[in-house]
C-alpha cells in the first residue's frame, strides 16, 4: 500500500518511481516520501513499513529508509546524504537506525555498497539493489533474498577497534553523562579498566557529546610515539598550539614566555572566562613514571602535571580526563619522594563489563541484523560466562555466527543456552589469546594481585582468602570486576574464560599437568595437621555462635567427636589411606550431626534442617559422606553415585584418583579446604 499523501504529493512529481515502489508493495507499505538535495547530490527518500512476514524474518520493528538514486554511478556523497537524513526529523526517532535500502540506476549497486561498508565497518547496514535488476525480476522473493543475502552476510560482532560512531555504541550512557557534567564543572576524572572493556569508545563518545554541547575537547592518544617521545616542555607546547587552534584563540601574547609552563598558564589566563574545555589523555601509562618506552617521564611527570594543576587552580576554565589500565598516575601519593600533583584532584572510576541488560541490547540489535535471535537463556549464559566483557562476548558470538555460515543454516536462527555451550571449549580456545591481552598489564603493574588471581584460578581458595585480609591487595581485583566477593570466603571469577587462561598460564609456569594447586610434598604433613586443627577450632567457634543465635545445633554443644584422632590425620597417598581418613572424618564431623538430629526427633536432620540452615557449609559435609560411601561401600544407591560423581568432577575434573597427579592426596586436600572455607563463609554471614 502507498499512502495517498505520497501518491498525490511526491510521486505526482516523480512518477517514474512508481514502478520501483510497485516492486516494494508485496513486502512493505510506503508511508512517506520527499526529494532531498544534500552534499551536492539529489535523491528521493521514502519511509517504508515492513509487513508482518518481513518483520518476522528480519526483526524490523520500525519503518525503514528507502533511498532512490537516478544517477548511473554511486558516490560516497550519496551515502553522506542518507546519513544526514537519519539525523534529522522526521526520520530521527521514527525509522530503524541500523539499516537502509538503496535502489540505484548504477548496475554495480550491490558491489559498490559491499565495498563501501567493508571500508567503513561502523556504518549502518545498507542493502543495495540495482534498479534494472529490481524491475526485471519476476521472482516474488527477489527483495527478501537481497535483504537476507546482504544483511546476514555481514558479521557485526567481528569488530575489535574502539567505536567512533554512535550507531553501535551500547550502554555506558550514565558514565558519559557523569563525565560531561564534570567537564561543565571543571572537575577532573580518571577512567580505568582492563584492556578491551571499552574505555576508548567511551572517550570518543564524550568527545562527540562535547562537540554537541559546544565544549572544546582535545584528545591525546599517549601510546602514539609522537606523544610519549615528547618531553614535558614539548608536550605543553603541543597542547598550547592545539588548544589555541581548537578554541579559535587569536591572541599570541602567551608565546612571548620563555618557559613552556609559563606559556601554558598564560594561554589559559588569556582564554575568555566563559569558555569551557577538556583535555583527554588516553593510555596515560605511556607518559607516566611506569612508562617503559619513554623513561624520561619518570622525571617529567611531576613538573608536567604541576603545571596543569597550577593553571587549573588559578583559572577554573578547564578540566582533564585521564584513562588507562594502571591508575597509579592518579592514586599514588608520591613519585620519587615528591608529592604527586594529581593525587586528590582526580575522581577515578573503573570500567567493568556490561550489565546484563546492556548485553541483551547488544545481542538484540546485532542479532536482528544478522538473522540471530538470542533468547533469555542465551543472554544469561553469555553474561555468566564472559561477565559482560564487550570484546569476549562479541568474539564468541562472531564464532557462533561463523559456525552457522559454515553449516549453511537458514536464517533467522534461534540462539539458545544450548547453542552457547555447544562446542564452547573449542570456541574459547580460539579467543583465549585475547585474555592475555586483557590481563597483561594487570600482571605487569600489579604482580601481587595477579599472584592472587593465579592462586584462586588454581583452586587454592584458602590461601586467596588469607591474602585477601590485605585490603590493598584486593582493591584492584574488585575495581576491575574480575572477582566476585559477594559471598565471604567463597570468591569466584566473574569471567570463567579468564580463570581458565590464568590457570593454564600458572600450569605452564609451574610445570605441572593439572590446573589445580597441589601442596608440595615437603609441606604436606604440615598442611594436613594445620588444616585439621583449624577445622576443629572453627567448628567449635561456629557451634557456639550458632547456638547463641538459636540456629539449628550442629553438635548440641558437645563439639566434634574423637577430635584428637581427627587432629592426628596423616597424609593420604593411597586408597586405603584416604578411606581411613574419610572414615575418621565421618566419625568425628558428620556422624555426630546425625546423632544431634536423633536427639531432637528429626529423622532426616542432615538433609533437611542442616542443609537449609547452612548452605555454605553443608556441601563440604556432604562431600565427606559421599566419598566415604563410595570408598568404603561396595554398593551405592543411584543418588549416592550421583553425589560422588558430582564431587569428583569438582575436585578432579571427573578423573579417577589413580589417574590424577597425587589424586588421593588431592581428594584429602579438597575435603579439608572446603570444610574450612565452608565454616568461614557460614560464620561470616553472622559477623
Amino acid at each position: 500500500m502507498i499512502k495517498d499523501e505520497v501518491r498525490v504529493g511526491h510521486l505526482a512529481r516523480f512518477p517514474d518511481e512508481n514502478s520501483i515502489l510497485a516492486k516494494m508493495e508485496p513486502d512493505f507499505d510506503v508511508t512517506w516520501g520527499a526529494r532531498i538535495r544534500k552534499f551536492n547530490t539529489e535523491l528521493s527518500i521514502y519511509f517504508i513499513k515492513p509487513k508482518a512476514h518481513i518483520s518476522q524474518s528480519f526483526g524490523f520493528d520500525q519503518e525503514l529508509i528507502l533511498a532512490i538514486s537516478d544517477f548511473p554511478k554511486l558516490e560516497a556523497r550519496f551515502i553522506q546524504s542518507v546519513e544526514q537524513v537519519f539525523q534529522e526529523l522526521p526520520a530521527r526517532g521514527r525509522v530503524d537506525q541500523t539499516v537502509a535500502l538503496v535502489v540505484s540506476a548504477a548496475s554495480t549497486t550491490e558491489k559498490w555498497i559491499h565495498d563501501y561498508t567493508g571500508q567503513n565497518p561502523q556504518t549502518r547496514a545498507y542493502v543495495g539493489v540495482s534498479k534494472g535488476d529490481l524491475l526485471a525480476s519476476t521472482d516474488s522473493w527477489f527483495l527478501r533474498n537481497k535483504l537476507s543475502g546482504q544483511l546476514f552476510s555481514r558479521d557485526l560482532f567481528d569488530y575489535t577497534l574502539p567505536l567512533n560512531e554512535d550507531l553501535f555504541f551500547f550502554g555506558r550512557q550514565a558514565i558519559v553523562a557523569e563525565h560531561i557534567d564534570a567537564i561543565r564543572r571543571s572537575e577532573n576524572r580518571g577512567l580505568f579498566g582492563l584492556r578491551k572493556t571499552g574505555k576508548t569508545s567511551v572517550l570518543f563518545k564524550i568527545l562527540r557529546q562535547c562537540a554537541e554541547n559546544n565544549i572544546s575537547a582535545i584528545y591525546y592518544d599517549c601510546k602514539l610515539s609522537s606523544i610519549y617521545r615528547l618531553g614535558e616542555e614539548q608536550l605543553l607546547d603541543r597542547m598550547c598550539e592545539d588548544l589555541a587552534i581548537k578554541i579559535g584563540h587569536g591572541s599570541k601574547a602567551w608565546k612571548g614566555k620563555a618557559v613552556a609552563a609559563d606559556r601554558f598558564v598564560a594561554l589559559i589566563e588569556s582564554i575568555p572566562s566563559e569558555k569551557r574545555f577538556c583535555l583527554i589523555f588516553d593510555e596515560i601509562e605511556y607518559i607516566s613514571p611506569s612508562s617503559k618506552l619513554a623513561p624520561h617521564w619518570t622525571q617529567d611527570f611531576v613538573p608536567f602535571w604541576q603545571t596543569i594543576w597550577s593553571a587549573q587552580s588559578q583559572h577554573r576554565k578547564f578540566s582533564f580526563i585521564i584513562a588507562g589500565v594502571n591508575a597509579s598516575a592518579a592514586e599514588q601519593d608520591k613519585f620519587g619522594g615528591i608529592q604527586n600533583p594529581m593525587f586528590g584532584i582526580v575522581k577515578t572510576r573503573y570500567l567493568t563489563g556490561f550489565e546484563k541488560d546492556e548485553v541483551w541490547t547488544l545481542l538484540s540489535v546485532f542479532g536482528k541484523r544478522m538473522g540471530m535471535r538470542f533468547d533469555d537463556g542465551a543472554v544469561e549464559a553469555l553474561f555468566a560466562r564472559y561477565g559482560g566483557h564487550p570484546l569476549l562476548t562479541r568474539m564468541i558470538c562472531s564464532q557462533i555466527n561463523n559456525g552457522f555460515k559454515i553449516a549453511q543454516v537458514e536464517r533467522p536462527i534461534n540462539v539458545s543456552k544450548d547453542t552457547i555451550y555447544l562446542d564452547i571449549g573449542n570456541r574459547e580456545e580460539e579467543v583465549q589469546f585475547y585474555c592475555g591481552h586483557i590481563t597483561s598489564e594487570l600482571e605487569e603493574f600489579y604482580p601481587d594481585e595477579f599472584y592472587m588471581l593465579e592462586t584462586l584460578a588454581s583452586g587454592n581458595a584458602v590461601e586467596f582468602n588469607e591474602l585477601s585480609a590485605e585490603v590493598d591487595w584486593i582493591r584492584h581485583l574488585k575495581s576491575y570486576g574480575l572477582v566476585d566477593f559477594s559471598r565471604p570466603y567463597m570468591p569466584e571469577f566473574k569471567i570463567p574464560i579468564i580463570k581458565g587462561y590464568i590457570a593454564s598460564k600458572w600450569k605452564r609456569r609451574m610445570g605441572v599437568k593439572t590446573n589445580k594447586y597441589i601442596v608440595p610434598s615437603r609441606r604436606r604433613e604440615e598442611f594436613v595437621a594445620g588444616r585439621s586443627g583449624s577445622i576443629l577450632r572453627e567448628m567449635r567457634a561456629a557451634e557456639k555462635k550458632f547456638l547463641s543465635l538459636s540456629l539449628p545445633a550442629l553438635y548440641a554443644g558437645s563439639g566434634p567427636s574423637e577430635a584428637e584422632l581427627f587432629a592426628g590425620s596423616t597424609v593420604c597417598m593411597s586408597r586405603d589411606e584416604l578411606s581411613a581418613f574419610l572414615n575418621q572424618a565421618n566419625r568425628s564431623i558428620v556422624e555426630p550431626l546425625d546423632k544431634t538430629g536423633k536427639k531432637i526427633g528429626s529423622r532426616n536432620y542432615f538433609f533437611d534442617e542442616l542443609k537449609a540452615a547452612y548452605p555454605r557449609l553443608w556441601p563440604s559435609l556432604n562431600r565427606i559422606r559421599a566419598y566415604r560411601n563410595r570408598f568404603l561401600h561396595l554398593d551405592l544407591t543411584v543418588l549416592a553415585e550421583q553425589q560422588f560423581r558430582h564431587y569428583l568432577n569438582v575436585d578432579l575434573d571427573g578423573v579417577s584418583p589413580d589417574d590424577a597427579t597425587d589424586g588421593w592426596f588431592q581428594l584429602q586436600s579438597a575435603v579439608l579446604n572446603e570444610l574450612l572455607i565452608g565454616l568461614q563463609a557460614e560464620m561470616a554471614v553472622y559477623d
